[in-house]
């Protein structure tokens, strides 16, 4: 993309970023987890996995300060479930949705000069150790 600033011109685009990545020990029941914590990105797809024990896990998504939604899923151990954005036209809603399901369209890709995702259980039986991978990009200027 073109950016014009100041009678200048500035091409930016999206450059690829080492993924964002949780692996935490012994969460504790209910407390926010950072996943990812992104400026000026973009997010390309967002998975979550609890270790050791089935629990019931959460992800959270805030963009520019807003929050979008809290996803949840009763999930079984070592399992990848995928988060994305999803819109939701019967009750006219935004919502995170947590799936085993991927999809190969553009649904989870979503950018923010802010992007916050977090995780956490909601549930404590066991040690349930919450993993995860963000991919994403950054906005650069390539002029």
């Amino acid at each position: 993309m073109t950016i014009y600033t100041n009678g200048k011109t500035n091409q930016m685009m999206y450059v690829s970023q080492i993924p964002a990545t949780l692996n935490q020990p012994l969460p504790n029941q209910n407390e926010w987890y950072t996943l990812a914590s992104i400026t000026n990105g973009i997010i390309y797809e967002a998975s979550v996995n609890v270790e050791d024990a089935n629990e019931t896990i959460e992800a959270k998504y805030t963009i520019d300060g807003v929050v979008w939604g809290v996803g949840s899923i009763a999930a079984t151990h070592s399992t990848k479930y995928y988060c994305r954005f999803q819109a939701d036209g019967v009750n006219r809603i935004a919502r995170i949705d947590i799936s085993l399901t991927w999809l190969s369209t553009r649904a989870s890709e979503f950018q923010g000069k802010t992007v916050l995702i977090e995780v956490r259980k909601t549930t404590a039986n066991g040690a349930g150790n919450l993993t995860g991978c963000v991919v994403h990009g950054k906005l650069m200027n390539t002029s």
